[in-house]
C-alpha cells in the first residue's frame, strides 16, 4: 500500500428506538458493512474485512481482498463465521431462517467456489474465473 490512501474502519451498532442502550456489535480493527436482520430479529449478518484492505477493496486490487460473512446474536454477542477462504464477499442476506445468501464481488483468478453443506445448503457458484459476480447461498454454520 502506498501509504496515502484513506482507510475506513466502519462498525455496526444497535440501540433502542428511544436512543438508549447503544451497543457495538462488530469487532474493532475491522471494516463491516451491509448489515441485515435475521427473520426472527435476533441476529445481524454482515461482511467484514481487515481495515487495511478497504482501499484495495475499492480498486482493481479487489481479487486480492478477502472478506468474510459473519452473523452476531445481538443479545449475547455470540459470533458465527459463515464463510472462510479468499474472495471479496459482500451484501449478505437471510434467504430464510436457515440460509444466507451473499455476493462474491471478486475472487482470485482461477478460483473455484462450491458451497453445499450437509445441513441443506443448495446454492452453488462455480467458475474457472470469477470475473463476473457469483451469488452463493449457504446455511449458518
Amino acid at each position: 500500500a502506498p501509504g496515502w490512501e484513506h482507510l475506513q474502519e466502519v462498525s455496526i451498532y444497535v440501540m433502542q428506538a428511544d436512543g438508549t442502550g447503544l451497543k457495538r456489535v462488530t469487532a474493532a480493527g475491522m471494516t463491516t458493512g451491509s448489515p441485515r436482520w435475521s427473520p426472527d430479529g435476533r441476529r445481524l449478518v454482515f461482511y467484514e474485512l481487515d481495515t487495511a484492505l478497504t482501499f484495495a477493496a475499492r480498486i482493481v486490487a479487489q481479487p486480492m481482498v478477502t472478506s468474510q460473512i459473519v452473523s452476531v446474536d445481538v443479545a449475547t454477542g455470540a459470533r458465527t463465521s459463515h464463510t472462510s477462504g479468499p474472495g471479496l464477499k459482500v451484501s449478505p442476506q437471510y434467504l430464510n431462517a436457515a440460509r444466507i445468501g451473499y455476493l462474491m464481488k471478486a475472487a482470485p483468478r482461477g478460483m473455484q467456489l462450491e458451497k453445499d453443506r450437509a445441513t441443506g445448503g443448495s446454492g452453488k457458484a462455480r467458475s474457472r474465473s470469477l470475473d463476473a459476480p457469483a451469488a452463493v447461498a449457504l446455511p449458518p454454520s
